[in-house]
């Protein structure tokens, strides 16, 4: 059997510092032995008389470990666990039902109602304490789970090479912005634009070049916009932006001030210096309740290949 000391040791402090405990217990001897118990442990512990009140604390601030009777006045711990299982919360919630009660079909009808474990009373305190080692582990192990989850979607969202978001991701939350500019009555416009003769850069520099001023782009276009306003990579060396809330002429300026600030800046590569301009296609339209995305892209795309046989390096714009 580990002794106390083994079993804290065990546990990981970085992860140990965020855990909330949640006690409830009717019984106040018993309830002042669990608080001392996990103050021990480096947990942070809150208290609670009854199921009733234990349920109102998690409403306000839910906790990761739950330590709940099953026998109390009002609401029990057995209808406590189903009331946890029954609402959705931001991380999940281990409980440990104790009981006095050890009858078989009472532990499978609790385990049933969602508790994930349970303690006989009296509790032996090493007991207690190895199955909280047991549910540290296993909050910590959804804990790393969920932050792997959050990056495989940031991953899935944007570009890895420039950091913007890429097509799908881009696409979606402009159908959102549309969708509010449509409620607002907000006009929207979208400044679709490549580099001019990119294919010469990784003809003439290599691919990683290539590379180097798609990224130096990225970051000249974003000082260009509005801070609010969706920019993304589309495609190769082809990139958008939304605009709404915002009158032609200001979307016109947004779109020569990007097609400037890229002309003005000397991109300094690992080949040395090189010059760099876009040629951009901006579609607007005033009223959107009978536009679409797709009919915005498909006007900035003409108009992006009336800027290219114009000369490049320049903007045209299809306004409706």
């Amino acid at each position: 059997m580990l002794d106390t000391l083994e079993i804290i040791e065990s546990f990981s402090y970085t992860y140990m510092e965020k855990l909330s405990v949640l006690i409830a217990e009717d019984d106040p001897v018993q309830r002042k032995m669990l608080v001392s118990l996990l103050t021990q442990l480096g947990l942070h512990v809150r208290t609670a008389e009854d199921g009733q009140e234990a349920w109102e604390q998690l409403q306000e601030q839910p906790a990761h470990l739950v330590i709940t009777d099953w026998l109390m006045p009002g609401m029990s711990g057995k209808e406590l666990v189903e009331k946890i299982r029954g609402e959705k919360f931001d991380h999940y919630i281990y409980i440990i039902l104790l009981t006095s009660k050890d009858d078989s079909g009472d532990l499978v009808s609790g385990l049933t109602a969602g508790a994930d474990d349970y303690v006989t009373k009296p509790f032996n305190p090493k007991e207690l304490e190895a199955r909280i080692s047991v549910a540290q582990r296993i909050l910590k192990l959804e804990d790393e789970l969920l932050n792997t989850k959050s990056e495989l979607e940031r991953l899935a969202a944007y570009d890895g090479l420039t950091g913007l978001l890429n097509r799908r991701a881009f696409t979606e939350r402009a159908e959102v912005e549309l969708n509010r500019a449509k409620r607002e009555n907000w006009p929207a416009g979208v400044i679709f634009f490549d580099i001019d003769n990119f294919k010469q850069f990784n003809d003439t520099y290599g691919h990683a070049v290539g590379d180097e001023v798609l990224q130096h782009l990225a970051s000249v276009v974003s000082s260009a916009i509005r801070p609010y306003d969706l920019f993304g990579r589309w495609a190769g060396d082809e990139f958008i932006c939304l605009i709404t809330a915002s009158f032609e002429e200001s979307t016109q300026t947004i779109a020569e001030r990007i097609r400037k600030q890229v002309a003005s800046s000397t991109i300094r590569t690992s080949n040395g210096a090189i010059p760099v301009t876009v040629s951009v296609g901006m579609a607007y339209q005033n009223e959107l309740q009978e536009a679409s995305l797709d009919a915005l892209l498909l006007d900035a795309d003409k108009a992006l290949y009336e800027a290219k046989g114009k000369g490049r390096n320049r903007i045209a714009v299809i306004s409706n």
